[in-house]
């Protein structure tokens, strides 16, 4: 079950609060739990308008829950898109899956950033910018009630 988990962040920035996964998301042997699915598909939904030149008309439009080929080309587009960002930083593995962040931001020799926790930054960044006035999670929990049941937070 998806849960809402404290992050060490990288070196300058407070442990964040992340949306993240109980298995694995995605297409190449992931267990693809409803819940986890409908995390990532909010949080893929809710930045598609806000990251320039993500775009994903094509990605799903409501969390449900469901695995399909609209959340799997979007966690694709998503890494594809976050990597060109992160040009000579920390990068996401390009596989098309969603692992859950375990103990820190960034994992391996080669320092790679968990996509869910890259998801929840992106998504935490983009409330600030956009002045929402809270958090990326008490606004997704706002405009998806699925996600705040899930989380059953009050």
């Amino acid at each position: 079950m998806a849960k809402i988990d404290k992050l060490p962040a990288p070196v300058g920035i407070a442990p964040m609060e992340i949306l993240n996964l109980s298995a694995a998301v995605g297409s190449s042997a992931a267990v693809n739990h409803p819940d986890d699915v409908m995390v990532v598909q909010a949080l893929l939904i809710y930045l598609n308008p806000h990251q320039r030149g993500f775009g994903i008309n094509e990605g799903p439009e409501w969390p449900t829950g469901t695995f399909d080929k609209a959340t799997a080309w979007a966690i694709k587009k998503y890494q594809v898109h976050a990597n060109r960002l992160r040009k000579n930083g920390l990068r996401l593995i390009e596989d098309g899956r969603i692992s859950p962040a375990q103990g820190k931001f960034a994992f391996g020799r080669s320092a790679y950033i968990w996509t869910i926790a890259a998801l929840n930054f992106d998504a935490l960044e983009t409330a600030l910018l956009s002045g929402h006035n809270q958090g990326h999670i008490e606004y997704l929990c706002r405009r998806f009630p699925e996600i705040k049941a899930m989380l059953k937070v009050a």
